[in-house]
């Protein structure tokens, strides 16, 4: 029984830093594109939306994903 609880716990514990670890990077990639936009967060904002219309039902992290390579692309 004690067993269980343990691996339960242990269980919790990696899902717990495994999911923390997946939002810093979320938030790193958003922090990046921010710094692109020069802190200019109305225009991060309309690089999401323009995303956003080009492929409905696209998360916010992929619009992330997508806007920082367009930013890049368009910037050569």
């Amino acid at each position: 029984m004690h067993l269980l609880i343990f691996l339960i716990l242990v269980l919790l514990v990696i899902l717990f830093f495994s999911r923390t670890q997946f939002y810093d990077k979320d938030k790193a990639l958003e922090r990046k594109l921010l710094k692109m936009c020069n802190g200019d967060r109305a225009l991060l904002q309309r690089l999401l939306d323009h995303e956003t219309k080009a492929k409905p039902g696209i998360d916010r992290l992929d619009a992330v994903r997508a806007a920082v390579r367009r930013l890049k692309r368009d910037r050569k």
